[in-house]
């Protein structure tokens, strides 16, 4: 290979990492306001190729071969907790994710926009009753139980709950009723 064409690659692998560092940057600006997001960071390492040859101090010979992204990971930091004076508005304080049913699917979010909602045909798990409610995020992915299953909340006296308290062990309460 000339020495041309080594340059030409060596800059092009730093014009694709940096690429791709600004697309991880781009998300992130694009995200910042989305509930439960977590930004991402891109890490870099030195490429290089063996020549098959060995130095007369008994090492190998490398050459380099510019740029490579190494990966790209995401910051899993607790975030600010703030106080939105709903008390269907969950936070996570350190690990964990809240588990929830989308589409007939189980997913795993950090996003505790929750409000209750009245679920009258059921998309998963048991069949409702008049009264009977879920814990539903603006999306449409409702909280679900430590089995799997939609999290079904009912008020002792029947109608809308009025008050909802989760515990740090995660049962959850509904106006003062272990659910």
């Amino acid at each position: 290979r000339t020495m041309s064409s080594i340059m030409l690659t060596l800059g092009t692998s730093g014009l694709l990492a940096q690429s791709r560092k600004l697309a991880v940057i781009g998300n992130n600006i694009a995200n910042n306001t989305t509930i439960g997001y977590k930004s991402a960071d891109v890490t870099f390492a030195e490429a290089f190729t063996y020549n098959g040859q060995r130095q007369t101090n008994g090492l190998q010979s490398h050459q380099g071969q510019g740029v490579v992204v190494k990966g790209t990971t995401s910051d899993w930091e607790t975030g600010a907790t703030v106080y939105t004076g709903s008390e269907t508005n969950i936070a996570i304080v350190g690990d964990g994710f809240l588990p929830t049913s989308y589409n007939g699917e189980t997913m795993y979010t950090r996003a505790g926009d929750f409000s209750f909602y009245e679920q009258l045909a059921p998309v998963a798990g048991p069949p409702l009753v008049p009264g009977e409610y879920v814990l539903m995020r603006p999306n449409g992915a409702i909280l679900q139980d430590n089995a799997g299953n939609n999290l079904v909340v009912a008020s002792p006296t029947g109608g809308m709950p009025s008050a909802l308290e989760i515990k740090p062990d995660g049962s959850v309460y509904i106006d003062n009723s272990s659910v």
